[in-house]
């Protein structure tokens, strides 16, 4: 994940997708460790970071609904998987399900506390939710506006950035190859041997995420960074599964890393540092950019604004569109 070309070269400027995806990621880590600790508090925490994604960007109807669906598949294909490997007749002593949602419930404290960590939680996003949209409580229209962006994205959805189904792949193959291959093939493991919750949690999450925006007409490269973070996870356990499969099997691995690192590291070094301006159909991350070139004529304006009235010196653009002038010309 830290060199992923994309992954660095959309942190590199101000965009949503970097905190979008951070808060993506939070729910899930909480989620986790709610899950392993049985602790309330990461209750809270996991909702704030949903507050926090959906007061990032309207997509969060969709990050949320495909997290839902991957846990709700994970359990039902784990316990699939158990029934049908179990001996006939079962195993013996075998709970059934209202006894183990028993005992994790007197694991949290009991039903009292686990209701009151759900009202606490819910008024946590609630609050977030509003106080940022809200604008710290100074704009109170930004609340109902928070949810009539949604009918206006859903004509920008169909509407601007058309691509075909595919384009998502074709982008991924092209600058985080790597992470698609081990990723793919971490998917195929744990979904043939399901051993590990986590994993198959996680390759539901990647794959699942690729499929939802691949259904959506609109496309842009910077969404390819919800894709990288689960594949980055799913494509270690590719990895790890390899190795526990055989162990002498590490020279295998060690050349899979080494390969797919020295790629990775390469494609990083070449698109952040080389060719961030390069708009041509293999850098898929450079869409709409500014040439270089175009710093050669700042140089000329300060040039001739130190002749004149220096930081004073007026200038006139003729262009309705005149972005990024502002930033260039800001001294």
């Amino acid at each position: 994940l830290a060199i992923s070309p994309g992954a660095v070269y959309l942190s590199r400027y101000f965009i949503h997708e970097t905190l979008f995806v951070f808060f993506t990621l939070g729910i899930v880590v909480a989620a986790v460790w709610f899950y392993e600790e049985r602790n309330t508090s990461y209750l809270i925490a996991g909702t704030v970071s949903a507050a926090l994604l959906f007061a990032t960007k309207e997509t969060a109807m969709i990050s949320v609904g495909v997290l839902i669906i991957a846990l709700a598949c994970t359990l039902l294909y784990v316990w699939l998987y158990r029934k049908a490997i179990a001996p006939a007749g079962g195993k013996p002593g075998a709970r059934s399900s209202a006894g183990r949602l028993e005992t994790v419930l007197n694991e949290m404290g009991g039903k009292p506390s686990v209701v009151v960590a759900a009202i606490i939680a819910f008024l946590t996003f609630v609050g977030v939710y509003a106080l940022f949209y809200s604008s710290f409580f100074q704009n109170s229209s930004g609340l109902y506006d928070s949810l009539k962006t949604f009918a206006i994205w859903t004509k920008t959805g169909t509407a601007a950035h058309v691509h075909p189904p595919s384009q998502y792949i074709k982008w991924l193959f092209k600058q985080e190859g790597p992470l698609l291959f081990l990723g793919a093939a971490g998917a195929a493991f744990v979904v043939l041997k399901p051993r590990n919750s986590l994993a198959l949690f996680c390759a539901l999450w990647s794959f699942g995420l690729i499929a939802a925006y691949s259904l959506i007409p609109y496309k842009t490269p910077w969404l390819l960074l919800n894709f990288v973070v689960p594949l980055a996870l799913i494509a270690g356990y590719a990895i790890q599964a390899i190795y526990v499969m055989d162990r002498r099997q590490l020279r295998l691995v060690s050349a899979l890393l080494v390969v797919s690192t020295s790629i990775s590291v390469y494609q990083c070094i070449d698109l952040n540092f080389k060719n961030y301006d390069n708009d041509s159909s293999y850098y898929v991350y450079v869409y709409a950019h500014t040439k270089r070139n175009m710093l050669d004529m700042v140089k000329e304006i300060d040039r001739i604004a130190k002749e004149e009235s220096g930081g004073t010196t007026g200038i006139s653009i003729m262009s309705p569109d005149y972005w990024p002038m502002p930033w260039y010309l800001r001294n």
